[in-house]
């Protein structure tokens, strides 16, 4: 994953995935833990800091029983 950006651009990605997050009664710490990421990573890709990848969004939603 690259560096974090100095520029917030909060995508629709970004909202889903925390909005999924949400939904599911997750803390930050919680989802990361089932992903296999860092807390930081999963707070800078809701935060628009982070580039979402098409990987990362596939193993999101696997972790939290999405289909």
């Amino acid at each position: 994953m690259p560096k974090r950006s100095r520029v917030k651009e909060i995508s629709r990605e970004s909202e889903a995935l925390k909005r999924m997050r949400l939904i599911c009664g997750l803390s930050q710490r919680e989802a990361a833990d089932r992903i296999g990421v860092t807390p930081t990573m999963v707070n800078h890709t809701e935060n628009g800091r982070a580039y979402i990848k098409r990987d990362y969004i596939k193993l999101f939603i696997s972790a939290l029983d999405y289909s």
